[in-house]
Parts: C-alpha cells; structure tokens; sequence
C-alpha cells in the first residue's frame, strides 16, 4: 500500500487571531482519530485549508465526525476510478448523502444533528468539490 505523507494547516475558527492555525498531520490523526486517506481528505476540504475555504459553519467536530462516516473514502474512491462523465452523477448523491447525514446522524459519529449546515449546502456544490479534488491532486 502506497503511503502518502498529507497534511494541511486549519484556520482556527474558535480564535479572532487570523495568524492563528490548527495542524493537523496524516500520521498524528490517522493512527489516534481513526481516519483514513480518504477521511483526512475529507477533514481537509469540509475544515478548510490551503487549497479550500472550507464548509462554512462546519466546525471540526462535525468535519471529523463526517470524515469516520466514510464519505472521504466513497469520494477519493470514485475520484480515482469514474470517468468525467460518471464523476458528477455520483457527487450529486454523495453530497446529498452528506446533507442527509447532517440531518439525521444516523450513524451516530457526528455531535449533533446539523440540520442548518445541511441546508446550506448547495445542490450544485458537487462542482465544488470535483475542482478542490483536482487542486489536491495536481499537488501530489
């Protein structure tokens, strides 16, 4: 298995110090927070970070509590196998599995229920995440 070093610097939301950063590194979370490749990938677009303003109001908690529930692996997996014409059939499911999930906690790793952070997400915000998938990985 290919291991890939990843790591990305978080804007802490919970300061007024704009200087102010969380980072959080591949081997740091993945071995304590059990999240995967995908997971952290996941954690880094909905928290923000260099390549990606983030989720607005998606705080950490929820971030991470999204990434245990395999989305960031469902996603790094058909970014990796779709083709362009398969790709945004299926991010249209994937986010409003997301949403769905916001909504319900059905799998019980979020803190709450977000029922308004779900709200907030577009129907169309599937564009946004193929153009941050691509930005990362023109970095790797």
């Amino acid at each position: 298995m290919k291991h890939i070093s990843f790591s990305t610097s978080i804007k802490n939301k919970t300061t007024e110090n704009p200087d102010e950063i969380s980072l959080h590194t591949a081997d740091a979370i993945e071995g304590t927070e059990g999240l995967t490749l995908g997971g952290l990938l996941l954690f880094a677009l909905l928290s923000g970070s260099d390549y990606s303003a983030g989720l607005e109001g998606c705080e950490e908690l929820t971030a991470h509590g999204l990434a245990k529930c395999s989305f960031g692996d469902e996603l790094l997996t058909a970014f990796n196998t779709l083709d362009d014409a398969n790709l945004p059939e299926f991010l249209v499911a994937w986010v409003a599995g997301i949403c769905s999930e916001l909504v319900t906690n059905s799998q019980g790793f979020l803190p709450s229920c977000r029922p308004g952070l779900a709200a907030t997400i577009p129907p169309e915000s599937h564009m946004l995440v193929t153009l941050c998938l691509t930005q990362w990985s023109n970095q790797m």
